[in-house]
């Protein structure tokens, strides 16, 4: 059973609810000193690749600075679903599969890229691994919702997770934070910038976090389950010669977790969810397996952004160079048998590792518009030259190891070009447009040592997407946009199958919205409404026998809803918020799905567990598309002797949702409340919080798979709270 946490909970509880209401992730930072210019302070963003005022541009985004993000309890990105209603991301293995308006894919396998694009410092992340990281010195993290099938084109079907972080600065200048919470729980985070030449400024980030305890225990072999570390570094140089701006970046990050999956109870009474009959569900913290399962992720990169100033436009030169290692030790049943052989397969797999080599290069090009210019345009030229290395080690009965190697090539190139025109005096068309050429490979199979021929060794799709947008201004702080958008993702193949590459998925997104402000920028409210209609979707899934994973293309889905956002500054110091989207997908055809179904009546010679087999999933929902998810809050700030003090509270609400196809796993609605007192010492000079997450203890998976053998769920964190201390130089 997972560890019970002390009295000083309960104190930790019954003070934060006592001190503040609830409180949402806003799109606005609220100013924090005390002045009588009350209002909802305006963010400048760069969704469309130049800085714009976020009320100006003609898409849904959401915006959050780091300040935003710590007050609040979003430490990285598997955090971000309670920062962003739509938002949501599936942990699988070592790789993250985010999902936006209930778009997404949820495979994370090598040679696989992400429906929801990341770019950090304009630099996209191919590797499904490099998208869990820390969210440590950043400036600002843009969200944008739906296809953006041209500026950053690259795969981003569903969305853009845009971040940006801190510019260095002359001024020598920095912050220090350490901290303690439950489970054992050590954490720091610094960072410290200042010139180094009157026209060269540098900075340095550290972050730490290492958890001794884990939430529950191993019963098999009695070690600590659900533990986790991690460690980033990160650097920045800046050398500004007047019209020529060169910045050079370096990072690197290792996340370490030790945990599951466990076996979930029986789906209904009486059913025998494992390989004997038997049943081997032990708590939601706690797994029973003869190994202690482990996943451990490495990123490091480097990038040189190169900014130009003509007269007559901008250069912008990226260059990136990354890497994402990969490692994983599980227990494929979840249970504490070995040498196992399943009736239903004949040889059922118990142990398996598998580690993955990812190396990226990319390099774009924009030319853009002088910011005098009437009419704002940009053109560039995008490539990805890219290899996934999987290695994987499959034991089988009796005790016979399989080892497989395989190397995906992966290479795109792209053109692509976009112009904003005033038809009127308020009212503007955008159009863009990019062509997009994808290459992909399976190269070097080697199964147990011998090459293995390829039945279909290589595959290239060539694509347009595009954008035509209106937008117009009723007045200054009243704007109304439409716009049409084509969005695509490319073909794959399946690592461990000699099987034809899956098709590129298509996506054609229409959105209308209203950008409004009011009461002197006192009330923000947003919103948008959004259709969808998806052709080739694709779609991962346990494949027969439990083990592997199976990649198809549903025929076509359709997803509709609608965003609002609403940030109010009724009062000096006092901020109220809503946010929320209603979604819903549905899939419109989808003949030959994989379902899987419990077996009613286990004979001795067929097993227990789940069979698999094939239907009509034609009219079911979409996976990861809950109806609801909604954030509320408030945020109170009250004036002290010393400075000031901070009351903050979120709740971040998900409806009920399949994760898969069959609909045999429904993910349960759930509240989640996060909630900090902060005193800020005058100037911010000090800040010492006390803090808690899921302050509610709620129980809730994270992700719950379908195997022939039985289920297995990774489960959420549970209530967490701490204590931190910081200072600001």
């Amino acid at each position: 059973m997972p560890k019970k946490t002390n009295a000083c909970a309960g104190f930790v509880k019954v003070g934060l609810i006592t001190g503040a209401g609830l409180l949402g992730i806003p799109n606005y930072a609220m100013a924090q000193q005390a002045s009588s210019n009350v209002g909802v302070e305006e963010l400048v963003v760069t969704a469309q690749r130049r800085s714009e005022r976020l009320q100006d541009v003609p898409i849904s985004v959401t915006a959050v600075t780091q300040s935003t993000l710590e007050q609040y309890g979003v430490g990285g990105t598997l955090d971000l679903a309670q920062a962003v209603p739509g938002f949501m991301v599936q942990q699988r293995n070592v790789n993250a599969t985010p999902y936006l308006r209930g778009l997404g894919n949820d495979n994370g396998s090598p040679g696989d890229e992400p429906a929801v694009a990341i770019y950090v410092d304009g630099v996209y992340r191919a590797s499904s691994s490099a998208s869990t990281f820390s969210l440590n010195n950043i400036e600002r993290l843009e969200v944008l919702k739906g296809p953006q099938g041209t500026l950053f084109g690259r795969n981003a079907a569903a969305g853009v997770i845009n971040i940006i972080t801190r510019d260095p600065k002359q001024e020598v200048s920095g912050k220090a934070s350490v901290g303690y919470g439950n489970y054992n729980t050590f954490s720091a985070d610094g960072y410290v910038t200042g010139g180094i030449t009157s026209n060269l400024a540098a900075d340095m980030s550290v972050y730490y976090k290492q958890q001794f305890d884990g939430w529950g225990k191993n019963i098999a072999t009695g070690k600590d389950a659900y533990k986790s570390s991690s460690v980033a570094l990160r650097s920045k140089w800046k050398l500004d010669l007047d019209n020529t701006v060169i910045t050079a970046i370096g990072d690197w990050s290792r996340d370490h977790f030790t945990a599951g999956p466990g076996t979930l109870p029986g789906m209904l009474p009486g059913i025998k969810s494992q390989l004997d009959g038997n049943m081997y569900y032990v708590g939601l913290f706690n797994i029973d397996t003869e190994i202690s399962p482990w996943l451990t992720s490495v990123n490091y990169g480097a990038s040189l952004q190169i900014n130009h100033d003509f007269d007559w436009a901008r250069f912008v030169s990226i260059s990136a160079y990354r890497v994402a290692n990969s490692s994983l030790f599980a227990d494929s049943d979840a249970t504490p048998l070995s040498n196992f052989t399943n009736p239903v397969s004949g040889g059922f797999t118990i142990n398996f590792a598998t580690s993955t080599h990812d190396t990226q290069f990319t390099q774009e090009f924009q030319l853009l518009s002088p910011e005098s210019s009437k009419i704002s345009w940009i053109v560039g030229a995008f490539l990805l030259s890219a290899k996934q290395n999987p290695v994987s080690l499959v034991f089988t009965p009796p005790s016979v190891t399989t080892t497989r190697t395989t190397e995906i090539p992966n290479k795109s190139y792209a053109a692509f070009a976009q112009a904003t025109a005033p038809l009127f005096e308020a009212t503007n068309l955008t159009l863009g447009i990019r062509y997009s050429i994808d290459k992909k490979s399976r190269e070097n199979k080697i199964v147990n040592g011998v090459v293995q021929a390829e039945a279909f060794p290589n595959a290239e799709w060539k694509k347009p997407t595009w954008r035509i947008a209106l937008d117009h201004k009723f007045t200054p702080d009243v704007m109304a946009y439409a716009s049409y958008n084509r969005g695509y993702k490319a073909g794959l193949y399946e690592y461990n199958a000699n099987r034809a590459p899956i098709s590129p998925q298509t996506i054609d997104a229409f959105e209308v919205g209203l950008k409004t402000a009011f009461l002197d920028h006192r009330l923000v409210v947003n919103t948008a409404g959004f259709y969808s209609k998806e052709k080739n979707l694709q779609i991962s899934t346990t494949a027969p026998g439990g083990v592997t994973t199976l990649l198809l293309n549903a025929a076509a889905a359709e997803i509709k809803g609608i965003d609002l956002d609403i940030t109010a500054v009724p009062v000096e110091r006092l901020q109220i918020t809503a946010s929320g989207e209603y979604l819903s997908g549905k899939f419109t055809s989808f003949k030959n799905a994989p379902l899987f179904s419990p077996r009613i009546t286990p004979a001795s010679a067929a097993g227990w567990g789940l069979i698999a087999a094939t239907g009509d999933a034609t009219g079911r929902v979409t996976n990861n598309s809950p109806k609801w998810a909604i954030n509320l809050g408030v945020q109170y700030t009250v004036p002290v002797s010393i400075g000031n003090v901070d009351f903050r509270v979120s709740d971040s609400y998900t409806s009920s949702y399949f994760i898969n196809i069959d609909h045999q796993h429904k993910m349960d609605g759930r509240h989640l409340v996060n909630s900090a007192i902060a005193l800020r010492t005058e100037n911010d000079k000090w800040e010492f919080k006390i803090w808690a997450q899921n302050l509610f203890d709620k129980h809730y998976y994270v992700i719950q798979q379908a195997r022939t053998s039985g289920d297995v769920g990774l489960a959420g964190a549970p209530r967490t709270f701490g204590v931190s201390v910081q200072t600001n130089f």
